[in-house]
């Protein structure tokens, strides 16, 4: 964790040109005074110079240029530093002198084989430079020769040459030294290449004429082709001679390559198809090549006959290039579907496979590779291919048993049923044990099942449930009387799927007002009914206790409210109604009148539409004598 800090720090006051070590006394021993800095100097510009002193935080290296000649002294303060803890600290004063350099120098350079042209040496048509110095009293010497892909570019020798890579602006630096001072001096070297350049060999092509040619010069100024084609590479499209002109600023070269074609051309017949067998002569039709089939090394004619199916290829080879070329040999794909049997209802897949070029005609009016057979019987597939047509057919044997026992079914109180298992069977078992055709239950719910076997071995099993329940048993009340206009509800028992009443009516309860016998008809969840019914008499003499009188009626004559407060007469006798008009005029007393209702007149008018005052004696369903008075009003 051990580290050095290096900073500049103020000198102390101590010795002076007159008394430069002066004899330690009280004055002169530690601790010692700081300098006092004289402007424009300080801690940190203890020199002057361009650029100032400045010190290396962690090295210790000090850089300055001084600009002013005289004996500077300078303080440095080293601190030891443990794991971020200072932990001792030095202090030194250093003395500089500076004075004029002694001798005069200057660097310089040229070369042999150039002349400076602007702000550039610049070698056309070439990538040599030999360098010359021009210093004036430098002893060593340090060339950078400014070529950024290296750094092997530099030289200590006086005159140097370096060989460039390629065109470009270089920077050559000279730097130079005498005993006491240096020197540097940099200028542009640019380069204009004179490296040739080749297209190569003449290009011979077997297929296509899509080539492409590189001049491989980047760094060239321009390119110019002879197609009017300018660019370091084109892409050529058709044989001929192809020119290439480069151009380095003043330096220019040339090239040339032919591409020309030599390719074979040839082609085998079409693929072919045979319904059969297989007879074969390929003729390619063309002399003057060289054949090779892939049937053998002996088969190097331009003819083949070939006896079987199979991919046949053949090799066609001038002096220059091999083209090749392929014919398929093939045979009808012959559909073979097997003969079925199913017992009962079945659904087979019947798939002859994806035949190459295939088209599909099923007896069943499929055009697919497939089909789904659900039905007995002879069926059959044509397949065509191309010109070759094949039909194959097969049979689906499929014996069925007709059993049904019928719907599952529920008898009332009780019952009596014949199961037949059916003609088909040769064999009968039945869950009761009996092995007939038929069986006879009587009275005896449950699941009936059977299981038939006809002659070719198929089996086929049905089922059925037969249930028994009682017809319900209802009472819905015994004969009663009710009063005149006193609605009564008469109710059936609960918990039944429907009711219906000798009225029609399909709802658990009604409201009777007249008198005659009433019944109901009920039925269970099962279906079973019950009924009962009872009578009811009206009497004739007695009236609801609540009396209902309406407070609006409608004297127009349309036969709807025409009369208050009823259309028809109450028959009680004591019953009567008495109309006041607001003056306390009677105005209606059915005592006195033909009929027990008001038609709205008084004295032969209708009268006006306004509100009316009634009184009602009757006699209610309790015996005891009763009044009701309210208001009403015509309306028209």
């Amino acid at each position: 964790g051990d580290s050095l800090r290096y900073f500049l720090s103020t000198p102390y006051a101590g010795g002076t040109p007159d008394d430069p070590r002066p004899t330690p006394s009280a004055q002169t021993r530690p601790p010692f005074d700081l300098i006092f800095w004289k402007s424009p100097y300080r801690v940190t510009n203890q020199m002057g110079g361009d650029p100032i002193l400045s010190i290396n935080y962690t090295t210790g290296e000090l850089i300055v240029t001084p600009k002013t000649k005289g004996q500077f002294v300078i303080g440095i303060t080293v601190q030891e530093i443990r794991n971020g803890v200072v932990v001792g600290e030095t202090r030194r004063d250093y003395q500089f002198n500076v004075i004029d350099c002694e001798f005069d120098i200057l660097a310089d350079f040229t070369t042999q084989n150039a002349a400076p042209s602007g702000d550039a040496f610049v070698f056309e048509c070439a990538d040599t430079v030999f360098f010359k110095d021009r210093s004036k009293e430098a002893v060593d010497y340090f060339w950078d020769f400014g070529d950024t892909t290296t750094l092997a570019d530099t030289s200590n020798l006086k005159n140097p040459w370096y060989v460039y890579p390629g065109n470009g602006d270089y920077k050559v630096k000279l730097k130079v030294r005498n005993n006491l001072c240096t020197d540097e001096h940099t200028f542009t070297v640019r380069i204009r290449s004179k490296k040739t350049f080749e297209l190569g060999p003449d290009i011979i092509l077997c297929r296509g004429f899509n080539t492409l040619l590189d001049t491989k010069t980047p760094d060239a100024t321009s390119v110019v082709w002879n197609t009017g084609v300018s660019g370091q590479t084109i892409l050529t499209q058709d044989t001929g001679l192809f020119i290439a002109t480069v151009y380095y600023d003043k330096c220019v070269y040339s090239d040339s390559v032919r591409v020309r074609s030599e390719s074979v051309e040839f082609k085998i017949p079409s693929d072919s198809l045979f319904c059969d067998s297989v007879d074969m002569t390929i003729d390619i039709g063309i002399p003057n090549l060289r054949y090779a089939w892939n049937t053998g090394d002996n088969d190097t004619l331009q003819t083949l006959r070939v006896f079987k199916p199979g991919i046949y290829i053949a090799a066609a080879r001038n002096d220059y290039c091999v083209e090749f070329d392929t014919i398929r040999i093939w045979t009808t794909s012959k559909p073979d579907i097997k003969d079925g049997f199913f017992c009962g209802t079945f659904s087979r897949i019947v798939d002859v496979g994806n035949i190459e070029e295939g088209t599909y005609l099923w007896s069943n009016g499929a055009i697919t590779r497939n089909t789904i057979i659900t039905t007995g019987g002879k069926h059959w597939v044509r397949i065509t291919q191309r010109h070759c047509v094949f039909t194959d057919s097969f049979e689906i044997i499929n014996p069925l048993i007709n059993l049904d026992l019928g719907e599952n079914t529920h008898f009332c109180d009780s019952f009596t049923r014949i199961l037949d298992a059916g003609p088909d069977g040769i064999s009968f078992v039945w869950n009761t044990g009996d092995t007939s055709r038929t069986i006879t239950v009587t009275d005896k719910p449950g699941t009936y099942k059977v299981l038939v076997t006809d002659e070719n071995g198929c089996k086929q099993e049905d089922s059925i449930s037969l249930s028994l329940s009682n017809s319900p048993t209802i009472w819905i009340g015994d004969d009663t009387t009710i009063c005149l206009a006193s609605p009564t509800k008469l109710t059936a028992p609960d918990g039944f799927e429907a009711y219906e009443w000798t009225n029609g009516i399909k709802e658990q309860s009604i409201l009777v007002v007249s008198e005659g016998i009433y019944g109901v008809m009920v039925t269970d969840n099962f279906g079973c009914t019950g009924a009962d019914s009872l009578f009811v008499t009206v009497d004739e003499d007695a009236l609801p206790n609540e009396l209902f009188v309406p407070n609006a009626f409608t004297p127009n004559d349309n036969g709807l409210n025409d009369k208050f407060p009823y259309s028809e007469n109450i028959l009680q006798p004591g019953y009567y109604i008495i109309i006041f008009n607001r003056w306390g005029e009677k105005v209606f007393d059915s005592r006195e009148q033909e009929s027990q209702n008001w038609d709205g007149k008084y004295k032969g008018e209708l009268v006006p539409q306004e509100t009316f005052i009634y009184y009602v004696f009757y006699r209610g369903c309790d015996g005891l004598k009763r009044t009701k008075k309210g208001t009403v009003n015509p309306i028209y």
